[in-house]
Formats: C-alpha cells, sequence, structure tokens
C-alpha cells in the first residue's frame, strides 16, 4: 500500500481544511515522523499498517489498523477498528455514520467534532472531547472516564453515553449556558441538548481551580445514577446538615475532593457489610463528631430530621427508642435516614429526585 504513505505536505494540506483540535493531532503525527498512511475519497478494508492513520472522504469497511495517532475527517465512514494497545490519540470530525472500535484497556484521548460518530472503548480512563452537533451512541467500558462537552456541543449534541464502573465525571465549559438536569428511567438527561448517559456519578469541577466549589462560577452539580448510588451524597445532607457541595468537606479538603474521593470508595463497596463500614468511615469525621457528639438521641434523631427540612413524629420517635434498645447504633441510623425515601424525594429538582442542585449557570 505504498500509494497511501504520506508526505508532510499531503498532511498539511489536510491540516488546513480542519479545526484546531483536529489540527493538533495532525501536528502530533508530523511531528512523531512515524510512518503514516493517508487515505483519501476511496474505499478500503482489510489491514493498513503505520504508526498514524488519516482518512479523509473514506469509505472504512471493517478497516484494522494499529496505528496510535488517528484521524478522520470530511465524509469518512463505515467501521475503523484501531487496536493498538498503547494509548490512541483520535480526531473525528466531520464524519459520516463512522463506528470507531478502539480495543484496548489503555488511557485513549477521543476528540469528537460535528460528527455522526459511535465509538466503543475499553476498560481505560478514557477522555472524550465532544464539539459542535455530536450524535451517536458512546460506550466506553469500566474506568475513570471524563467527558468534556463545550457550549456547542451542550446545545446541539445528541448522544447516548454508557460509562460503565468506575467514576466518570461530566465537565461543561465554554460560554455561559443554563442547564436543567434530571433522571428519566436510570438515565442521566440534560435538557439543554439530548445528552444522555449511565453510569455517571458526580458532576462537580472547580472551574477556578482555587479549592472550593463557588455557587454562580464553578460546575456545582452532583448526580447519581440511581437513588442507591447517591447515598454518599444524601448522608453529606442527612448526616453534615449541608449539600455535598457546600464548604468544607469535614476531613481537612476541600468538598470537591472529599466528595470525589467517598463516591470511588462507595463504588467498591459490592455488599452490604462493606457498605455498613463505609458508612461508619464517613460519620468519623470531625465535623459530624463536633454537630452532634453533645447531643442525647432524641436531640441527635430529630436533628437529622431537621436536615432534610421534614418533621415525621412517628418515625423519629423509632428511631429514638431503637437507639435506646440498642438495636441501632447512630450510624446505622444515618444510614436508614439517608437511605429513605424521604431523603430521596427531597434531593433534587426533578421526577425522581437523583438530582441535587440540578440547575447551575457555567460561566466561561
Amino acid at each position: 500500500m505504498a500509494q497511501y504513505e504520506a508526505s508532510t505536505e499531503d498532511l498539511k494540506q489536510i491540516e488546513s481544511n480542519v479545526s484546531p483540535a483536529t489540527q493538533a493531532v495532525i501536528q502530533s503525527i508530523i511531528d512523531s515522523g512515524s510512518p503514516t498512511q493517508a487515505i483519501s475519497d476511496q474505499d478500503v478494508s482489510g489491514t493498513v499498517a503505520g504508526q498514524n492513520l488519516v482518512l479523509t472522504n473514506v469509505e472504512a469497511k471493517d478497516l484494522n489498523s494499529d496505528a496510535q495517532n488517528f484521524v478522520a475527517a470530511d465524509g469518512t465512514s463505515g467501521t475503523a477498528n484501531l487496536n493498538n494497545q498503547g494509548p490512541v490519540n483520535a480526531a473525528v470530525e466531520n464524519v459520516n455514520q463512522l463506528k470507531l472500535n478502539v480495543n484496548n484497556n489503555a488511557d485513549n484521548s477521543l476528540t469528537l467534532i460535528n460528527s455522526d460518530v459511535s465509538v466503543d472503548t475499553g476498560n481505560g480512563n478514557d477522555l472524550f472531547n465532544f464539539s459542535g452537533r455530536i450524535t451517536g451512541q458512546f460506550n466506553t467500558g469500566d474506568g475513570n472516564d471524563l467527558f468534556n462537552l463545550d457550549s456547542l456541543a451542550q446545545e446541539k449534541a445528541e448522544i447516548s453515553v454508557d460509562a460503565g464502573d468506575g467514576f466518570d465525571t461530566m465537565s461543561l465549559f465554554g460560554a455561559s449556558i443554563k442547564h436543567t438536569f434530571s433522571f428519566t428511567a436510570g438515565k442521566f438527561h440534560m435538557s439543554s441538548a439530548d445528552v444522555t448517559m449511565t453510569g455517571v456519578d458526580v458532576v462537580a469541577t472547580d472551574a477556578n481551580e482555587d479549592g472550593k466549589i463557588t455557587e454562580g462560577t464553578d460546575h456545582i452539580t452532583v448526580l447519581a445514577t440511581t437513588a442507591e448510588d447517591s447515598l454518599i451524597a444524601k448522608l453529606y445532607k442527612v448526616a453534615l446538615g449541608r449539600e455535598a457541595i457546600d464548604g468544607e468537606d469535614g476531613w481537612g479538603g476541600s468538598t470537591l475532593g472529599g466528595l470525589n474521593w467517598w463516591m470511588n470508595e462507595y463504588e467498591k463497596a459490592n455488599d452490604i457489610n462493606d457498605t455498613a463500614q463505609l458508612v461508619r468511615a464517613f460519620l468519623n469525621c470531625d465535623e459530624f463528631h463536633q454537630k452532634y457528639d453533645s447531643m442525647d438521641d432524641t436531640a441527635y434523631v430529630n436533628a437529622l430530621f431537621s436536615n432534610l427540612g421534614i418533621s415525621d413524629v412517628k418515625a423519629a420517635q423509632s428511631y429514638i427508642d431503637q437507639l435506646a434498645a440498642g438495636t441501632l447504633d447512630r450510624a446505622e441510623v444515618a444510614w436508614q435516614i439517608a437511605d429513605s425515601d424521604q431523603a430521596v424525594q427531597l434531593l433534587g429538582n426533578d421526577g425522581l429526585k437523583y438530582v441535587i442542585d440540578g440547575d447551575f449557570t457555567n460561566e466561561a
């Protein structure tokens, strides 16, 4: 396939017709000096060798490549399989119905721009940058994945993402946009665009990098895929009397760092005993002891219900009696209240109430 070998001049010609994000990937190809295949205006199938692969206006018919750097642009379609076992750096721009399979468990970086594209990756910690009108299905396997949506993607994206297991975050950046979030049938939905995601636990980004989450300037929304997965966020509300994004975390660090750490630990809790131990560890913070150690059981239980903003005399008395009898301890009481339907109904602004502070302004 010598006719496919690309010169620097060929790549610079392609580079001149794409966005800066894709240009950056092409420039990395040029800088590497590694063997590169550039294919344009034809159908191609089978295996294409080379450290780098650039496709423009290509119909890929189950194409296989070991490329580490990959670019698809200008109407490319079909199916491309990238089999490099190291991290893959890919840019996809202005493609039409492209299916991209990244067959590794490495930490890949993918930039998607104005494209109809579906992507499957393995179990690495993958980075996805979305820009413009993106449509398609994204399956990212396990791992701690990050999904960045710029202001255009926030308005125009029509994507469905299954983020798998791990601590996965969606970050919104660019011009200031007002968003409303909700959950429907266990899937996260963003009203400003048709974005649905499963496997996403928390969205909270410290935009100013000052170690604190500040309303109006930072991305302050905390999400969970199910009521059960939001246990840690609810413990902040029930046991500490505040939202997870409000103030310090009680362990000497910022709230964002504390929340991320506890959500990661919760991911590891595979059975009820592990979860119980996790709850006990959470409630062993200075903030909890300072709030409640001086209270008797009645004041303690009433304080937990007050943190939720509700009054339930019957339920409160039941917990007080169980504490007196020794059938429950204080950690178990806080856990049960946090995991109750009452707690769920107070933690959000959509029908299922799995969203905490689900409406915020994202500032550039």
